[in-house]
């Protein structure tokens, strides 16, 4: 505990019976362990006492990156597994689950700092008395994914022959490029993959340097929409080129649409170049995959950093 909490604790006199120092120690149960931290989850520093009368432990930045037990869960916010002083890998921060139907719009409460991964299970159906069971596929789909929520589609669809498509970026290394749609047509399952280059730079040791890509799309004459969030680190001396194919569920995509990917890091060294934005035109028969009195699908969001 800090020192002003111990001489605080402290009685006036010593206790001298068995009965005054169980007492005493008794008392001592609500303080608390702490440096550089004001609270639980606050300021920046330990933590190990109560919170509102739970027994809690906080090591971090409060609002940032954490570890924390609440009395109930046990948390890592914002944070990375760093090996040897390599990011092994990133953790998920936030995570949200719910069911939903076809045409169903989800709010995620609260929003996610970043785009997050969403995941499908169980729920609707797998059979189509009006398709046919012949070449009928479910297509599950979180479309116009962004921060803030999803649209859900669940069809099941009677596929044709798909036509390979796809609309080119300019393809020169810069802090961002473009890439315009010309033809009409969208895809079929308004599923995009936007394929491009992160140059990240190098740094005059090896601590690593990162850089994250964003990948937006923006309908003809509409504004731009954050669809994804890529980040690399190169812990090398020279440039270290990552090579990316991005899927993007967006529905809306016509003629003079456009897809950008931009990128930035703590140094400004790093560029991004795009090749193409390929996807599939087909002649489809969709019916909901989730008619009246059937079941939902269920969904899991996944958040990271």
């Amino acid at each position: 505990m800090p020192r002003n909490d111990m001489l605080a604790a402290l009685p006036s006199r010593l206790p001298k019976t068995d009965q005054e120092w169980m007492d005493f120690l008794r008392s001592l149960t609500n303080l608390d362990i702490r440096s550089g931290a004001t609270g639980f989850n606050s300021g920046t520093g330990y933590f190990l006492g109560f919170n509102n009368g739970v027994p809690v432990f906080f090591v971090g930045t409060g609002g940032g990156s954490n570890f924390r037990y609440d009395g109930t869960n046990l948390l890592l916010d914002k944070g990375a597994l760093i090996i040897d002083g390599n990011e092994a890998t990133s953790l998920a921060y936030g995570i949200q689950v719910g069911t939903a139907s076809d045409g169903d719009t989800i709010t995620f409460d609260p929003v996610f700092e970043e785009v997050p991964t969403v995941l499908f299970g169980d729920g609707g159906i797998t059979y189509s008395a009006t398709l046919g069971a012949v070449n009928t596929q479910r297509i599950l789909q979180a479309q116009n994914l962004t921060s803030t929520g999803f649209t859900m589609k669940a069809k099941l669809a009677d596929l044709g022959a798909p036509t390979a498509r796809s609309f080119n970026f300019s393809g020169t290394y810069s802090t961002e490029d473009t890439a315009t749609k010309v033809l009409a047509a969208e895809a079929y399952d308004d599923s995009y993959t936007v394929n491009f280059t992160m140059r990240v730079g190098g740094r005059e040791d090896t601590s690593g340097n990162q850089a994250t890509a964003y990948v937006y799309t923006k309908p003809s004459g509409g504004s731009y929409t954050l669809r994804a969030t890529i980040t690399r680190t190169n812990t090398s001396l020279a440039s270290q080129d990552y090579v990316i194919a991005q899927a993007v569920v967006v529905d809306g995509l016509a003629a003079s649409a456009v897809v950008k990917v931009e990128i930035e890091d703590q140094l400004g060294t790093s560029t991004v170049a795009g090749s193409t934005v390929g996807y599939s035109e087909n002649t489809v028969t969709e019916v909901s995959a989730t008619p009246s009195g059937s079941t939902g699908i269920s969904w899991l969001a996944i958040g990271g950093t």
